[in-house]
């Protein structure tokens, strides 16, 4: 069994390689029957490219947003850099884009919680534009703290798209993390 990513394959008879190739793994096991007269079939996993962590914050380089958003400024650090912005506008979204990563990175979110936030918190991740995975968050508690989204394969653009879901209650956007994992 294996992790998702890339893997180098190469085909082996005694000593001698004969044949190597660049594949991505997606999940599960990798079984290849090695081509005839080549003997086995080894598989070496890469390794991970790209930074170990990136923290993208709200205002940021790298951010964008649809709808009104209210900043909010705090020295008492409830945000991850002491502010944050939040909307209540239904049409809101809020976009984190780290840039071009390459291979499996856990995604967090920071956001900071009060009685009055939305419930259905939508955070939609990508990859190069195409959706690897939606989460459904509470804001209203388990802010002022790195929660995860779970974790991802990535070939291009990360980006996490902040909306929500069809609820009452203040949309927060602070700051979105991936760590390589």
């Amino acid at each position: 069994t294996f992790t998702p990513g890339l893997v180098q394959l190469e085909y082996r008879n005694a000593d001698r390689t004969f044949a190597s190739s660049s594949v991505e793994l997606f999940s599960g096991a990798l079984v290849l029957p090695a081509p005839t007269g080549l003997g086995r079939a080894d598989v070496t996993p890469e390794e991970p490219t790209g930074p170990a962590e990136v923290i993208v914050n709200d205002g940021d380089p790298g951010t964008s947003k649809v709808g009104t958003w209210s900043l909010t400024v705090a020295p008492d650090a409830r945000g991850w850099a002491t502010d944050w912005e939040w909307s209540t506008s239904q049409e809101a979204s809020y976009t984190f884009t780290a840039g071009p990563l390459s291979g499996s990175y856990e995604v967090f979110a920071w956001w900071v919680s009060t009685s009055t936030r939305t419930t259905a918190a939508v955070y939609t991740i990508r990859d190069g534009g195409a959706q690897v995975g939606q989460v459904t968050k509470n804001q209203t508690i388990g802010g002022q703290a790195w929660v995860s989204l779970g974790t991802f394969a990535f070939d291009g653009s990360a980006e996490v798209v902040l909306t929500r879901g069809n609820t009452s209650g203040s949309l927060c956007a602070d700051a979105v993390r991936w760590v390589r994992r």
